[in-house]
Formats: C-alpha cells, structure tokens, sequence
C-alpha cells in the first residue's frame, strides 16, 4: 500500500534493513540497515521522520519504550542509546551514557539480539543475549532544546555522617532472583545482570512481571554436530 523511504539519499547508496521496530502505540516505526544508520517513520504521515545520530557500533537491536517517545537501541559493542522521536535528539540520559559500553556486560564476547520491557517498569528495558540479561534504569527526560548543551550534572547529596551505618549501594542486586547488580562507580547507570540461564534461544514478556525464557543447552546443539573428517595418518 505504501513504500517508507529513508533520509533523501541517492538510490545506490541504499542498505538492507537487519532491525525493524513499531511502537506499541502504532506511531512509529524504526528500521537499522548494514551501514549502521537508523531511520524513523511516522506511521500516521506514511513519512520520513529523522535520522539517529551516527552510532559507533552497528544496531543489534531496537525497542520503543512503551507510553514514551523513546526508542532504546542496543549496539554491538554493549552500548544503550536512548533517541526522543518527538524531538528528534538523544536524550539527556543518552548524551551521558550512551556513548560508553556497559561496564556490567562490556567484557562479555555475546551481543544483545533483543531489547524486552516489562510493562510495570517501561523506563528500565532489558537487553537480552545468548547467556546473559541485563536491566538498565534510564532516565525519560527528554534532551535539552540546544543540542549542543552537556547533560545537567546529578545533584549532589550531603555526605552521611560519621556516626551513621554505610549507606547501601545504589542499584544492589536482589537476592531472590539470582541477578549481579554492577554499579560501575558513581556515574554509572544502575544494572541488574543476571545468568541464571544459558543457551537462551528467547526471552519475552507476557504479562506483567512475568516472562518466558527458551533455552537450548550447548551439550544437546553438540548432539547434533557432524561427525569429525576422516584424516589419513602416514604410516597407520
């Protein structure tokens, strides 16, 4: 019925979409191609909308946010970005942390393939890969109107006194559910990394709180391997 086109660009330097993505609220949709670009469509125009500021890393993943103008992208290199569709900018959230990997993940070989959202806690998505889950806390304020103004500093808390316990620290892990909690130092955005599983071939909602998770165990994918070459050894 109708064909989305990207920015205006010359027809040979058009890429394969890898990522697509629609809103919960059927507004917009997100397509990521091979040459790292993510362009949005608004669905209600049958338009182009923006482009997403270039991405070190290539899209792995894409998600909107459910009841916001946010649309998370995870990239190769662990890193989370946070784009305002609305405003067509990164948020103040993104500007700050989109631009480092997660310490939580960073040294992990696995990509995140899939970007889940719990409907009670839309501003923390998780990002899903082969052996690990990570839930990130964002923040949804929007970007500031200049787009070259630096995120506004976190406020600054009075430092406790002498004579009162150590204060817990921020983002601490629940022990019910198996996850590592990683703060990453005090600038860092909080995460819940948990490895309870392995081989997962899926992780998705189904209702609030609540989530199926597909696993194939590494030992029954060998099952199924070809058998070793037969090689001729000289003098046997």
């Amino acid at each position: 019925m109708h064909t989305l086109r990207g920015a205006p660009e010359p027809a040979s330097s058009r890429c394969a979409i890898v990522q697509i993505c629609v809103s919960p609220d059927l507004q917009w949709i997100a397509t990521a191609d091979i040459a790292h670009k993510v362009y949005v469509h608004s669905l209600d125009g049958l338009c182009y909308s923006s482009s997403v500021p270039p991405l070190l890393s290539p899209a792995t993943a894409l998600a909107f946010l459910p009841g916001t103008s946010l649309l998370a992208i995870a990239s190769a290199n662990k890193a989370l970005t946070l784009y305002d569709v609305d405003r067509s900018a990164p948020t103040a959230w993104s500007r700050k942390h989109g631009a480092f990997p997660l310490a939580a993940v960073a040294s992990s070989p696995e990509v995140p393939h899939r970007i889940a959202i719990n409907p009670t806690r839309p501003l923390a998505p998780i990002l899903c890969s082969q052996s690990w889950l990570c839930r990130v806390e964002v923040d949804g304020a929007p970007a500031p109107e200049d787009p070259f103004a630096p995120a506004a500093p976190p406020s600054e808390e009075p430092a406790p006194s002498q004579g009162r316990k150590k204060r817990k620290r921020k983002g601490g892990a629940d022990p019910s559910n198996g996850g590592q909690a990683a703060g990453g130092g005090d600038n860092a955005p909080a995460t819940l990394v948990v490895r309870n599983y392995g081989g997962m071939l899926l992780f998705s909602m189904v209702a609030e709180d609540e989530a199926v998770v597909v696993e194939q165990p590494w030992l029954r994918v060998m099952e199924h391997f070809p058998p070793a070459l037969y090689k001729h050894r000289f003098g046997s």
